[in-house]
Formats: structure tokens, sequence, C-alpha cells
């Protein structure tokens, strides 16, 4: 192989690219935000412990970021890749919007349902029960509304996690990078080269972010840029599709790759249903918090969230091709283990 004109080449010059072109949008976003007054400040609610004035630039640096990086690399336009535009746009301005206002709950998920009928609508969604290798399945009009209305779930659902686990500097971007890099590794493997330009332009994005975010942050991601992650890493995960890999084994890729922000929403909600308290609150009731109260230091507990994210995304490269059995065996074992720990998280002391 001619390595100069190999995809991973190609790859790594996108990388590359990335990294710069966000590094330099970080900066100008952070002006910004100064300049328009999108800025958190210390104090306004319970969990927020920063101590100066910090701009939440996060989400504008990381949207003009792909959409100037989709414009160089000349990437294919079709459908996907329109749906992927508009669905980014729409949660972006929901986003902002809520930095701004701090908007109601139901508002916010209004935007997120748009932005996966959006992503349908270009013909975009999971095909679950269309697939012929599932027990229950056919191409009637029926199934399809059951493939949408799980596709909507899911955008949802991940958006969600990542807007909930942005509990500490770092910790989104690094979960969201650590994801975009396997589902570039994944898409590699299964020769889809615009899935791992797409994660490519993610992950070298996020990199240049995390020099912003790091602890103590210069700016934060805010609405728009955790909930965009989120939009981006649902979207990809939706258009991943493995050769060579019985669905009914590879659709436990993707879950497994967004394991840890799964698990935090999980916790969450569970947590605050149990104790009837109200889901859509912030609070100190994170697998982050709860990390600290166990005397985890804070870098620690961070750390400690990119290793899980890590071990699950390696677990996934075992499981995505193992015959049907093995691998829900396989998941069933994880999902065991998950419980313990979410049980175990969740007898922990914690406020809200």
């Amino acid at each position: 192989m001619n390595l100069h004109n190999s995809p991973i080449n190609s790859l790594f010059n996108i990388l590359i690219l990335s990294v710069i072109i966000s590094l330099l949008l970080g900066g100008i976003s952070i002006y910004l935000a100064k300049k328009i007054r999108l800025i958190d400040y210390p104090g306004t609610k319970p969990h927020k412990k920063h101590t100066n004035p910090t701009p939440i630039a996060g989400g504008i640096a990381l949207l003009f970021s792909l959409l100037i990086l989709i414009w160089i690399t000349k990437i294919q336009v079709d459908n996907t890749l329109i749906g992927f535009i508009m669905a980014s746009i729409t949660i972006f301005l929901f986003g902002i919007w809520d930095d701004y206002k701090n908007i109601q709950p139901e508002i916010k998920l209004i935007g997120q349902i748009i932005s996966a009928v959006i992503i349908i609508s270009t013909g975009t969604r999971v095909r679950i029960f269309e697939s012929p290798e599932f027990f229950i399945h056919g191409t009637e009009l029926n199934f399809v509304i059951i493939d949408q209305v799980i596709t909507i779930f899911w955008i949802v659902a991940i958006v969600n996690a990542f807007n909930l686990v942005d509990s500490m500097d770092g910790l989104a971007v690094g979960l969201g990078s650590t994801s975009s890099a396997f589902f570039v590794l994944f898409s590699l493997e299964s020769q889809q080269f615009f899935v791992s330009q797409l994660g490519t332009i993610l992950l070298g994005t996020l990199i240049g972010i995390y020099f912003y975010n790091s602890p103590p942050a210069k700016l934060f991601l805010g609405d728009s840029g955790a909930q965009l992650i989120g939009l981006l890493l649902a979207i990809i995960a939706i258009i991943y599709s493995p050769i060579n890999a019985y669905q009914t084994s590879s659709w436990l890729t993707p879950i497994l790759i967004l394991g840890i922000p799964i698990f935090d929403t999980s916790l969450v909600i569970y947590s605050r249903i149990r104790r009837k308290l109200p889901i859509y609150e912030s609070g100190l009731d994170h697998t982050y918090h709860r990390l600290l109260r166990f005397g985890i230091s804070p870098n620690q507990s961070v750390l400690l969230m990119q290793i899980a994210s890590i071990i699950l995304g390696s677990s996934a490269f075992l499981i995505t091709y193992l015959s049907p059995i093995f691998a829900n065996l396989s998941f069933a074992f994880i999902f065991f283990i998950y419980v313990i720990i979410l049980v175990k998280f969740d007898n922990n002391q914690f406020r809200v």
C-alpha cells in the first residue's frame, strides 16, 4: 500500500487540519462570546463551582469548525450530509437559546425532536425492524414507523446523555473524542470512508476545543456544545454499518462506544425517579460527583471515566464480529456489571 495515497494518510491530514482550525476558532469564539455576553457566571446554580466568569463558546467553535472543515475537505455532498448539517444547525440554535435564556426542558426537547426528524427526512434512520436478521421484521409502513421512532429516541437520548455528562471541565469533550476515535477505527474496518471523514473531523475539532475546555476551562461547552457533540455522535452511530458482521451482533457497537454517557444518564434518571426528584434539573448526582464522594480526586475521576470508555469501546471491537449468540451473551454480562455498578453508585449519598 502506498501510504501517501491511502485513506489513512488522508484522514491524518484531516485530523491535523481539524485541530488547527478548532484551535483558531476556539480563541475567536471566546472573544465573540465575551462580546455578546454569552457568559456563565459563578454561583448562579448550586452545581456551578467555577470561580471566574467563563465564556460559553464551545458550541460556536464546534459548529463553525464543522462547517468550515466539511467545505475544505470536500466531502461528497448527499442527503446524509445535508441532513447532518441541517440537524447540527438546528440543535445548535436551540442550545444557544438555552445558554442565553435558560429555556424550559420541553422546548429543548422540541429542538431535539426536530433535529431527529430532519435526519429521518433525509433518509438516515435506524433499521432494526426492517432488517431480515431480526425475528420480527418487514418492509411494511408500520415497521418503518417503528424504526423512525427508535431513531428519534436514540438521537434524543444521546443528545441528552452528553448534555448531562458535561459536569466537569474536559469530561464531555474527552468522552466525545474517545467515541469519535472508535467510530473512525470501526468505519475504516468497514470501509466506510465517509463515516471515517466525519469522525475524524469531529475528533480533531474536539481535540482543539479540549485545549480551551480542560481544567481550568477557558470556555464551557454549554447546551449548544454538549448537545451538538451528542447529536453528531448519534448520527455517526446510525450511518455506521459494519461489513461481514451480523446486524444482530453489531447493533451493540454504538451502545458500547457511547456507554459512559449512557450510564451517567441512566444513573441520574434512575436515582431521581427513585427519590421522586425532577429529572431535568442540574445537580451533583452524576457519575463524576459520586466518584468524588468515593474519595477519588477530580482529575482521577475524569481519567477513570475516560478509561472506562476506552475499555467499553475496545470490548465493542471484540463483540461486533462474534456470532449473535456469543455477542449478545457478552453484552448481557457487561450489562449485568453495569447494573451492579449503577446500584452501588445510587446508594452513594448525593445532593441535587
